[in-house]
């Protein structure tokens, strides 16, 4: 281990301990696993390499982790739950091994049989939908959604259609969410989202804050209309003030009573990386049982 990362579980407790003291919710999830699940430096790697899931060491060094971390935080009553792996590949064998993961933290202790599992659809979020359709325990699917990243179509995709696309139960982009919570009885969350555009989208804007301002509410009223809850992705105070405006602006709205403050492990050796939490309050009865 890292000097970087000695003693460094008790500030992951100090934190959990801050949010339980304000009424906040915490979602604890490995972002970086032994041999990283994606290959990405976010994952802690920087040779580009998946190297997890046909490493049976790596396997065995994952699931060390997870079981410590169930351990320590099946009995914490802030803690909403644990999400296995952050944006793993989709790989074939993913399904495979979230269910072996999961069989075995449910045998960790007796509280852990009913406790909130959360898995990462590979951005896959049909194929998730299906699994978690066919489990009868605590599973929720977390899809990520950008339109800045990745595919170069979605990176071109005017803003307005974007925006149409997001109307509740309108819209294609809606009705994929709405689709995919049906067939997983809304156990859904989108737990990272941004009002980032590429300035392919934007061109042709006359109001370019306008247009992200739209987006953005679109998405909060898509993800609040088809989900069981959301968290925005954030690092700068810019990005805090504008959705908290756009909160303010719909807080007759139920999401303004969802709220996650999302704490997030960022490798193996259990560092931490604080993301982003919305304004107001949420504890674990209110979460472990939002969630149908």
């Amino acid at each position: 281990m890292a000097a970087a990362y000695v003693n460094s579980w008790a500030r992951v407790v100090r934190a959990i301990n801050w949010a339980e003291k304000y009424g906040l919710g915490i979602l604890v999830d490995l972002h970086g696993a032994p041999g990283s699940q994606n290959g990405q430096g976010h994952s802690g790697t920087s040779d580009g390499i998946q190297n997890l899931f046909d490493n049976p060491t790596n396997v065995q060094l994952t699931m060390n982790v997870l079981t410590y971390l169930v351990q320590q935080l099946v009995k914490v009553n802030n803690v909403v739950g644990i999400q296995i792996l952050n944006e793993p590949n989709n790989v074939d064998g993913l399904p495979a091994f979230y269910s072996n993961a999961i069989t075995k933290l449910r045998q960790v202790a007796p509280e852990a049989a009913s406790f909130p599992f959360y898995i990462h659809d590979g951005f896959d979020l049909g194929r998730f939908a299906d699994y978690i359709s066919t489990r009868n325990d605590f599973v929720v699917v977390d899809h990520h959604s950008y339109f800045v990243f990745g595919d170069a179509n979605d990176q071109k995709r005017p803003a307005q259609d974007l925006v149409t696309s997001l109307q509740p139960a309108k819209g294609s982009l809606s009705e994929q969410l709405l689709g995919a919570a049906a067939e997983g009885r809304r156990n859904m969350v989108v737990d990272e989202w941004s009002c980032a555009l590429s300035e392919a989208a934007l061109q042709g804007s006359t109001d370019p804050v306008g247009a992200r301002q739209k987006f953005c509410t679109g998405q909060m009223e898509s993800y609040t209309n088809a989900t069981a809850g959301w968290s925005f992705w954030s690092k700068s105070n810019t990005s805090y003030r504008l959705i908290s405006m756009l909160t303010n602006r719909l807080q007759d709205r139920v999401m303004r009573q969802r709220c996650q403050l999302v704490f997030q492990i960022s490798s193996w050796q259990i560092t931490s990386n604080l993301v982003f939490l919305l304004p107001s309050s949420c504890d674990q009865a209110h979460f472990r049982n939002h969630v149908v």
